[in-house]
């Protein structure tokens, strides 16, 4: 599934049905549904940063040598280091500024959670095959076009439908704490 797919769901609940159809056979449109899907790419790439930093972290794991491993030297900049593996041996590390320290030598496998970059209409959709689906993005996406549009209420009600559906998820995946058994 494209970013596209997710963006044509989003146009079908907040523009005219026709906007989406033309965006989904890649016809030309007029200045106002052109700005309307570029607000619609907005507000998505505003939801997928929320989902991803509040809601379902996107990871990576990659290889590096010990020593000073820069952030920036990752495919992504990590927003939190969730585990360093060596053959598969947890690695102690300790982060610095804009960096983390290694013990020396090679082949540690380093497991991130990052922030998104911006996406386009013609890259994948991170969260397909995930927990989060298509829906949920789609009521985030158009809560924020229509806050983008002053449509307040209409905002009001997408913003309800998009936590429900996330909340939903994720209150049904939270572990349960035993009961006490001496009360």
């Amino acid at each position: 599934m494209k970013v596209k797919d997710v963006i044509i769901n989003a146009a079908r609940l907040v523009l005219k049905d026709e906007t989406a159809d033309k965006y989904a056979a890649d016809e030309s449109l007029d200045s106002e549904e052109e700005k309307a899907i570029k607000q619609l790419i907005r507000a998505y790439n505003l939801v997928l940063k929320e989902v991803a930093t509040d809601y379902l972290p996107l990871t990576l794991t990659e290889e590096r040598s010990g020593g000073t491993v820069e952030f920036s030297g990752f495919s992504n900049y990590p927003l939190k280091i969730l585990s360093v593996r060596r053959k598969d041996e947890k690695i102690d590390f300790e982060i610095k500024n804009s960096a983390m320290v290694l013990p020396k030598g090679e082949g540690f496998s380093i497991s991130y959670s990052y922030l998104p970059n911006d996406q386009t209409p013609s890259d994948d959709f991170p969260y397909e095959n995930k927990r989060v689906e298509n829906r949920a993005f789609c009521y985030g996406v158009a809560s924020e076009f229509c806050l983008m549009n002053g449509r307040y209420d209409e905002a009001g009600n997408w913003d309800s439908k998009y936590r429900r559906a996330v909340d939903t998820v994720f209150k049904h995946s939270a572990k349960k704490i035993k009961g006490r058994s001496w009360v």
